[in-house]
């Protein structure tokens, strides 16, 4: 079962970069992620990870399945465009990204006297907070999806600038170097990793050809980092202890134990739900992707208690679909790879046709959620999501610019 898991797989990658003619492409990324991490975890560098069963194998396949079939459909279906025109290139101005700037730091300044100081600072000063006691709930999340909106289009103005005319906007790499600074002080690795990726499909999109060897060295000096933070906010010996590693790696190059514990501890989790027969619950195991004002109206018993599925509660990574899976099995697997699927034919075809900034960021964002798919359902989780929403409004009401 494994082996035809792996062949198809291939067989969807290569066929993503066929039809698409392009390697980073929705398809071949999606499909090769979940290759990756399956392959990573037959390694068993820990303990945590028993053999996967055919049951889960047959899961990972539905999924491959829906997501390749639904994103080929929709990435060929012929657009009709009503007008041949193409929509203009609206850039957003450096006043703009100012004034939302300004609104973020007031609102930031606010959740930081309200939660009585900053992480970083609470780990130094021996106090009883941790990370998750930072920020008013709701608006952190919101202020978050600010930050990496105002994070990309500085991004994007400085990268149009330098090619258009060329002009280095040393100002917008400082209020992007300062917001990222400001999430490191909150040991918050998710926003760092998310805006990181996002910027990088940027990038690609200024480039034409792909710096590898740079790439590669810059992902395993930000892996080294990842793993620094991971000590400083977790504590190297309790993550040994927690992540039974076969072989213990030093204190500077736990980073890549820790990456990849993340990555394979999903199919761990998945696996132990599969064995178990944990499913059925419907609406429930979507309660917490939902604000709390809707969940009382959609969800009006959130009492029903799902057994623990997972492996260990330090690993609680399970990718995109286990919510829908707890839900409705299979089917809600086919359903949320079948979205993840149509969404990206969309985006794709969206942006071939008209390669405008606001299209270019909408991708990245997109892209972002299934680089990250192993990890979460990060389109149902709105800090990340509510970026369409904000990206929407900006480009909807902002003055436009040739």
């Amino acid at each position: 079962m494994l082996i035809i898991y792996i062949i198809i797989c291939l067989l969807f990658i290569f066929l993503g970069m066929f039809i698409t003619k392009k390697l980073l492409n929705p398809l071949t990324i999606f499909d090769a992620i979940w290759l990756f991490i399956v392959l990573l975890y037959q390694l068993h560098l820990s303990y945590l990870q028993p053999d996967i069963s055919e049951k889960t194998i047959f899961l990972l396949i539905c999924c491959i399945l829906a997501f390749s079939i639904s994103f080929i459909l929709m990435y060929c279906v012929k657009y009709k465009n009503k007008s041949n025109k193409k929509e203009e290139n609206q850039i957003i101005s450096y006043t703009t990204i100012k004034k939302i700037l300004v609104f973020w730091i007031i609102v930031e300044l606010i959740e930081t006297i309200y939660s009585g100081g900053i992480p970083l600072f609470w780990i130094f000063t021996n106090s009883t907070k941790t990370y998750v006691n930072y920020g008013i709930p709701t608006i952190h999340g919101f202020m978050n999806s600010i930050g990496l909106v105002i994070i990309m289009l500085c991004y994007y103005l400085y990268e149009y600038k330098k090619k258009n005319e060329n002009i280095k906007d040393k100002s917008l790499v400082c209020i992007i170097l300062g917001i990222l600074l400001f999430y490191l002080l909150l040991i918050t690795r998710q926003v760092i990793i998310t805006a990181i990726i996002q910027l990088l499909i940027i990038k690609f999109y200024f480039i034409k050809k792909i710096p590898w060897a740079k790439l590669i060295f810059l992902s395993c000096t930000f892996i080294i980092i990842f793993g620094i933070i991971g000590n400083i906010r977790t504590g190297y010996d309790n993550f040994l202890n927690v992540a039974v590693m076969k072989n213990q790696a030093s204190s500077i190059l736990v980073g890549f134990d820790w990456v990849y514990m993340y990555l394979t501890m999903t199919i761990a989790n998945v696996n132990n739900a599969v064995i178990k027969g944990i499913t059925g619950y419907g609406l429930y195991p979507l309660a917490n992707n939902i604000p709390s004002i809707i969940e009382k109206i959609v969800i009006s018993n959130t009492n029903v208690v799902i057994p623990n599925y997972l492996v260990t509660k330090a690993f609680n990574v399970s990718g995109f679909f286990m919510e829908s899976y707890l839900g409705y099995g299979v089917i809600g697997v086919i359903i949320i790879s079948s979205i993840y699927g149509i969404l990206g034919g969309h985006f794709l075809k969206k942006l071939e046709k008209n390669e405008i900034s606001k299209n270019i960021i909408y991708y990245s964002i997109y892209f972002q959620i299934i680089s990250l798919s192993f990890f979460y359902n990060h389109l149902l989780y709105l800090p990340i999501s509510f970026q369409f929403v904000i990206i929407y409004m900006i480009y909807k009401f902002s003055n436009k610019k040739s």
